[in-house]
């Protein structure tokens, strides 16, 4: 068997994220989404393919120590199906295992998947919707371990398709039979004009073919939105710190007898915990990363390379701090901080922040509304609402706040853009924007003579 990891998509429905980044390469627990499933493919020994398109180079940096994977171009963006095709022109027929590479899903249920694949010759792991709709989501209708069907996008439905399929060898030719539109849409569904996989086991369940169903049994996120982010870091955090029954210390690495921990601790090399550190929670730490002077953990989180968290800043439970990140002064932060991160001086944060973003000192996010609801979020049009993060903040790559900024409950903020000092943004401010304070001055004579001199 082979595996295809698809990663050449756009991503647009992640704005502000994917305007800079592929989906597939947006840290979750300070890693890449797509070197989850690539380090559990190359545990198994199965021969890897990935698939690269928008923004190609960025997949293959973050994958650039891996052994036993390829990669393979496609030219444009044709569909999943599409994507399949290129890549058979590439590579030998076999078995293929299919993987989209924006989901995060338990190492046990890929597992469980894999097995299944040996006595079936097509497969498709579902998911429960629970608190999603189906309407967003391309759906499977189950008859007990069997689909039945498939549909884009439905008015309702239990199970939705997770990304991941098997296709047996001899089976692959019906690729090429895939439409060029998803056919099986409810009445008024309006599907875009692209080679959908999920169209083509359609296809091969209306030729009489069965197709097993492998159901989750534990956690599984498709990261389309902004705030499967946040849930997908949580999940995550959840599961990689909820397994730690010990601390880890290097000999290179310290911790001082003065912090408190109430958890294990995992340090990289070179890395130090300084004192009056308080930590509540499991928490795990990359090389040469210092955190000392008063740093609160509330719960449980995760801490890149080469990063500085001091001067009592508080870190909320299932925080990830990317790489390079600089965290001072009292800052108090929750979410999802990918790398080269700058936060200091009073900050309040709740949300994800990209890459090198730079926060002006008593930059503020809200997060309560005053009629106590949640926020709903504009997505390519669509009026959306999010079961988690509603109401948390979104910036994008390479951007900036001033001092003073105040960024209310569900605002987005674009890559490239500016929030100046004082500012109150209310609404989404799109990438490569500045938006300053105007502010009416009123200037009138003055001195002593006021004062009766």
């Amino acid at each position: 068997m082979k595996a295809i990891i698809l990663a050449g998509g756009i991503g647009s429905k992640l704005w502000p994220y994917g305007e800079t980044m592929p989906k597939s390469i947006i840290p979750i627990a300070n890693k890449p989404l797509i070197s989850f499933i690539v380090d559990e493919l190359i545990r198994l020994n199965i021969e890897t393919y990935v698939v690269v398109g928008y923004l190609g180079k960025e997949v293959r940096y973050v994958l650039r120590d891996k052994t036993n994977i390829s990669f393979i171009e496609q030219s444009q963006p044709t569909g999943t199906a599409g994507a399949v095709i290129d890549a058979l022109r590439s590579i030998p027929i076999d078995d293929l295992l299919i993987i989209y590479g924006d989901i995060v899903v338990h190492p046990d249920d890929l597992k469980r998947f894999i097995e299944a694949t040996e006595d079936s010759k097509l497969c498709a792991m579902v998911t429960p919707l629970e608190k999603e709709r189906p309407q967003d989501w391309i759906c499977a209708g189950l008859r007990g371990d069997k689909i039945v069907t498939i549909q884009g996008h439905p008015r309702d439905g239990d199970f939705r398709l997770c990304g991941i399929y098997f296709i047996s060898k001899d089976l692959i030719h019906f690729l090429e039979k895939t439409p060029s539109f998803m056919r099986s849409v409810p009445v008024g569904g309006m599907p875009p004009q692209e080679l959908e996989l999920a169209q083509t086991f359609q296809m091969m369940i209306e030729s009489g073919l069965v197709v097993r169903a492998v159901e989750t049994e534990n956690f599984f996120i498709d990261v389309d939105k902004p705030w499967h982010i946040l849930e997908a870091n949580r999940r995550y955090i959840e599961f990689l710190t909820g397994s730690i029954r010990e601390n880890i210390i290097p000999s290179s690495s310290s911790v001082s007898p003065d912090a408190y921990i109430k958890g294990h601790i995992i340090l990289g090399e070179n890395s130090h915990i300084g004192t009056r550190v308080v930590i509540t929670d499991n928490l795990v730490v990359g090389s040469n990363t210092t955190i000392t002077n008063g740093a609160i953990f509330t719960g449980p989180a995760v801490v890149g390379d080469n990063c500085f968290i001091y001067n009592y800043p508080q870190i909320g439970p299932y925080t990830s701090i990317g790489n390079r990140c600089h965290i001072g002064h009292c800052a108090e932060i929750e979410g999802v901080f990918f790398e080269n991160v700058y936060v200091v001086h009073y900050s309040e944060l709740y949300g994800v922040f990209g890459n090198s973003v730079d926060i002006g000192a008593a930059t503020v996010c809200g997060t309560l509304r005053f009629d106590d609801l949640e926020s709903a979020h504009h997505i390519r049009g669509r009026l959306e609402s999010p079961s988690e993060g509603a109401n948390a903040t979104y910036i994008g790559n390479y951007s900036r706040t001033g001092v003073n900024a105040i960024i209310m409950p569900g605002v987005k903020v674009g890559s490239y853009s500016l929030v100046g000092p004082g500012v109150i943004a209310y609404e989404d401010i799109p990438s490569n924007t500045l938006v300053l304070l105007k502010q009416e001055l009123t200037q009138k004579d003055w001195g002593p003579h006021r004062y009766g001199w």
